[in-house]
């Protein structure tokens, strides 16, 4: 895969990922997974007909499978990104699609930077310290 992801590949990531496609099964799972190889020029590309449901919601949604095989750019187009995984010398091992979350501002929460869990636990510190010398201190005076 590229470094980016064609358009119709980000379209019908999102849709997966929004349970929009219907049920699955393991022949479907295995249309998908083709069809997104096809749609990034890794084969498969004989798939691309009416016979296939995603084929016919891309000609819906692009209107020709040149329009969905279009670079989607480095946009998060449909919130969707590719993961590029290499391994220790550098070689692409895989490559993994990816659900991007929207910036911040429009999501319900975010993942605090490490910095500020340290910065929190460091502030908690004297209060566990304290509560460690009182129940000590209750022991003590009970024996």
């Amino acid at each position: 895969m590229a470094n980016n992801i064609s358009i119709g590949t980000a379209y019908l990531y999102s849709q997966f990922l929004a349970g929009s496609l219907g049920t699955w099964s393991t022949s479907k799972s295995t249309l998908l997974q083709k069809t997104f190889w096809a749609l990034e020029g890794e084969g498969y590309a004989s798939i691309l007909n009416s016979g296939n449901m995603f084929y016919n919601a891309l000609i819906s949604k692009f209107a020709t499978i040149g329009a969905a095989e279009a670079d989607a750019g480095a946009n998060n187009s449909y919130g969707v990104a590719v993961m590029n995984l290499t391994d220790r010398w550098g070689n692409r091992a895989q490559s993994q699609l990816v659900q991007i979350p929207p910036p911040s501002g429009n999501s319900g929460g975010s993942v605090p930077e490490p910095s500020t869990i340290a910065a929190a636990a460091l502030l908690l510190l004297p209060l566990g310290v304290s509560a460690i010398r009182i129940l000590r201190r209750k022991q003590s005076a009970q024996n």
